[in-house]
């Protein structure tokens, strides 16, 4: 029977190899030294480029070359256009290979025969194969000295996969038919645009006009690899993660082990026993145990220890949150995330937020704290499966095995399905799994969305607005938290803004006023904001571990001073939020370890609250100017500066032409008590406030953008650090009876000049210019021919600045003059001029 089974596997397998050399168009094996572009099959390649060198091959009668960078090979194929369109849309690449240099770039092929756009076809500096279009394997090829064999399936719009020694490493995404991924009449091999091509060895290449299947690949075989060797892993460090008042999950490394066992009760005795299960990854170097206990009791401390095979813990201790309608105690939480790269700085970043909670509430960890939440970024590489360990769950072990660790997933896991395996949020899971979720903490709603590229997609909004509105109208549901990892604005880090969050995952926020903060992280740094028209707050926590964003190597003219943004500080740091819920009240607290040139040690540097039951403040009363005034710009309007239960943290300043008319105001400026942007440098790189000693009670109006002698209106409102407005005031009038040409000061202006007026003659209305060095009391007056004052134009304090005021043939009792010659003449600091202007009716 068995003998039969051979044969008849023996006889597909062969059959297989047969039908598949029916749709072989091209083989190159480089064995002819004298012409290595010579063809076994079809048509010779084409060499471009010098760099080509004769090299040992897999075995001993193999020809290899490698290719140099910037060498490449034109394949004049031959295949007709097929697979439903005007070009080559089903094909098959098979190549052996070998990466002198794996941790570089590597272009396996190119469809654009001009060589001017990106490869279709990489191995990464990550050694892992693809192309962001069709993803990217998970198998990793990282042996510097060891030969694979490649194969690439495609039939667009049907399948795009990827093979290596006859097994398949990914169900690509399909691409369109005669799109990118389609031929022409010739491709390249090896050839990429800007420079991702660093030398290739390469021994055979074959194509096919056909999408190969599964068994023709494995009929082809490869090469075999041998596995990383497994250490022993025996010292388990539990992972506390998706809490809910009566269960949570408790996860460790162990190997080689096939037990995963937690022991636990409410004191050291223990006395009850859950099993799980344990997931060994793909090389077998990780085996990743989890155990979800059940039944708990909530508020409740349990002591555990975790257990596989001969192994096991010391005893640790966790508290179960509270029932989702208790309205007693507190919440507690920590914020940080980009906590990659460097597990020395996360470390130091971790003791210090155990250093703060230990001081602040003078309780056990557990205790103390509900959760921490890191906002993505926990690996420098997502597909590198080491760095979890070393680079993630050993800096956390002495935090999360007593508090529970939740994570918004960053760009630099790359939705590697490492990650997945890793984090149990299957009972939280939105719309689309595990990419992002939802959860509860007593009165709380946590909200963890992914803002990768890969899923920045409509479903993602509609599941988010879906449970925010059910949140909204929840009785049980006090307040909501959000987090990503790309930010939406972030002032350090351009590349950074994130079109998604700013346009679609913002507003879909503000439109709810449960939800309070959206955190992130992404630019290495500490950032603080708030929306200017929602109560929701914006803070950038991504200073855990990763080499800082800084000051110093930018320059400030190229970065954004966002208006919702009223801190940024590039520090190591971490923030701890406190939620009272019976006061409905709560307090973020952050601090800082500083940088490289200006250490801190573990220092408060931001703090602020929201307070649900306090009253908004009060409506603003107007004190100056006085209703339906002439002024001369520039002049300040002012309003009531009062102290309320939570002091003035932003004023508001509407004018406009219209009264009663404020849908689009001619100036509409919100300004903030503080806007931190940029530091003094060397030595002491102090964080600049550009708004310091601001009085936010007062607004200079310039005169840009209004018109002379016209009436305009305006009215102002306060904003409290409780974050709430207060209504507007009443409306007031004035006159405007000059005009600032620019902006005071953003000029440097050389000469006090009084300019010809224009036209002249006039009828019946001229405008005089003038220019002002330097800033004091100016006069700008029209006089009768016989020396008697007609009307006062200027009569002010005037700031240095270029001006025009514009008079129309009146007194100053408004009656017209008549036909003549008139001067006008200006006194200002260290000048005097007078000019003729002729009327004429």
């Amino acid at each position: 029977m068995k003998k039969q089974l051979f044969t008849y596997i023996f006889i597909i397998l062969f059959y297989q190899i047969i039908f598949a050399q029916e749709s072989l168009v091209g083989h190159w094996d480089f064995n002819d030294p004298q012409n290595l572009t010579k063809a076994v099959v079809g048509n010779d390649l084409i060499q471009q480029g010098n760099g080509v060198t004769i090299i040992a091959g897999p075995n001993t009668n193999d020809g290899a070359v490698q290719v140099a960078k910037g060498t490449y090979f034109i394949v004049p194929h031959g295949i007709a256009a097929n697979g439903g369109g005007d070009r080559v849309n089903e094909f098959s690449i098979v190549m052996d290979i070998q990466l002198p240099q794996p941790e570089q770039w590597h272009t396996l092929y190119q469809t654009d025969a001009t060589n001017q756009s990106d490869g279709e076809c990489f191995i990464s500096p990550n050694t892992v194969l693809g192309v962001g279009n069709t993803g990217y394997t998970t198998y990793r090829f990282n042996h510097r000295d060891e030969w694979y064999r490649i194969v690439i399936s495609v039939k667009n719009n049907v399948l795009y996969n990827y093979y290596s020694d006859g097994i398949k490493r990914l169900d690509g995404t399909p691409q369109s038919i005669d799109g990118r991924f389609s031929l022409g009449p010739t491709f390249l091999l090896f050839a990429d645009e800007n420079g991702e091509d660093y030398p290739i060895n390469v021994a055979d290449v074959k194509l096919f006009s056909k999408a190969l299947n599964d068994s023709e690949v494995a009929a082809m075989g490869g090469y075999e690899h041998a596995k990383p060797p497994v250490f022993p892993d025996s010292l388990i460090n539990p992972y506390l993660q998706s809490p809910t008042p009566t269960s949570i999950y408790i996860s460790w490394h162990a190997n080689p082990g096939e037990e995963s066992i937690v022991e636990y009760g409410t004191d050291e005795s223990l006395g009850f026993e859950e099993i799980g299960t344990v997931h060994i990854f793909e090389d077998s170097t990780r085996w990743w145990h989890t155990v979800k206990l059940s039944g708990l009791t909530p508020s409740t401390t349990y002591y555990y220890k975790a257990k596989t095979d001969s192994f096991e813990s010391e005893i640790f201790k966790f508290r179960t949150p509270p029932l989702l309608s208790d309205t007693s105690g507190h919440i507690r939480f920590a914020v940080l995330g980009d906590s990659r790269t460097r597990p020395e700085r996360f470390t130091q970043v971790l003791d210090s937020l155990k250093s703060t909670v230990n001081k602040l509430y003078d309780a056990n960890l557990e205790e103390s704290l509900n959760l921490v939440f890191n906002v993505g970024d926990i690996v420098t590489n997502g597909y590198e499966l080491s760095q979890y360990k070393t680079e993630f769950f050993e800096p956390m072990k002495t935090v999360s095995c007593n508090v529970p660790v939740m994570v918004s997933i960053g760009n630099h896991e790359t939705e590697s399905q490492y990650y997945y395996q890793y984090m149990k949020y299957e009972d939280f899971e939105g719309a689309e799994g595990e990419k992002y979720y939802s959860f509860r903490i007593g009165k709380i709603l946590f909200i963890a969305l992914n803002s990768n590229w890969q899923v920045r997609n409509n479903t993602q909004i509609e599941w988010l607005d879906a449970i925010l509105k059910n949140a909204q109208s929840d009785d049980t549901i006090d307040w909501i938290f959000s987090f990503c990892h790309h930010p939406g604005h972030t002032e350090l880090y351009p590349d950074g803004c994130t079109d998604y969050v700013e346009d679609r995952i913002i507003p879909t926020l503000k439109k709810y006023s449960k939800v309070e903060i959206l955190f992130y992280g992404h630019t290495h740094d500490y950032e603080r904001g708030a929306a200017q028209d929602a109560n929701l707050r914006f803070v950038l926590s991504g200073g855990a571990g990763s080499d800082l964003n800084r000051w110093k190597y930018r320059d400030l003219s190229e970065l954004q001073n966002y208006p919702e943004i009223q801190k940024t500080f590039d520090y190591y740091n971490y923030s701890i939020v406190d939620i009272d819920l019976s006061k409905k009240t709560y307090r973020i607290n952050t601090y800082a370890l500083g940088n490289k040139d200006e250490f801190m040690p573990n220092v408060l540097v931001d703090s602020f609250y929201r307070d649900k039951t306090a009253p908004a403040p009060p409506k603003p009363a107007l004190l100056a100017p006085e209703q339906g005034i002439s002024l001369t710009p520039p002049f300040q309007l002012a309003a009531e500066d009062f102290t309320v239960q939570y002091d003035i943290m932003s004023s508001q300043f509407q004018i406009t032409a219209s009264s009663g008319n404020y849908n689009n105001p001619l100036i509409d400026k919100i300004r903030d008590y503080e806007d931190f942007f940029g530091d003094t440098g060397s030595p002491n790189y102090e964080p600049i406030d550009l708004n310091k000693n601001i009085d936010l009670s007062k607004f200079l109006v310039t005169g840009k953008g209004l018109e002379t002698g016209k009436t305009y209106y305006w009215r102002m409102r306060y904003r409290d650090k409780n974050l709430q407005w207060s209504e507007w005031s009443e409306e007031r009038s004035f006159n405007n009876s000059i005009t600032s040409i620019g902006e005071p000061g953003a000029t440097v202006v050389k000469e006090t000049k009084l300019y010809e007026n224009y036209p002249n003659p006039f009828n019946p209305v001229t405008t005089i210019r003038f220019s002002i060095k330097d800033p004091g009391k100016v006069t700008l007056k029209v006089y009768s021919i016989d020396g008697k004052l007609v009307k006062t134009l200027v009569n002010n304090e005037v700031a240095q600045g270029e001006y025009q005021v514009r008079w129309d043939g009146k007194n100053d009792n408004n009656v017209p003059v008549p036909s003549g010659t008139y001067l006008y003449k200006i006194e200002a600091p260290n000048y005097s001029k007078t000019l003729k202007a002729l009327l004429i009716k």
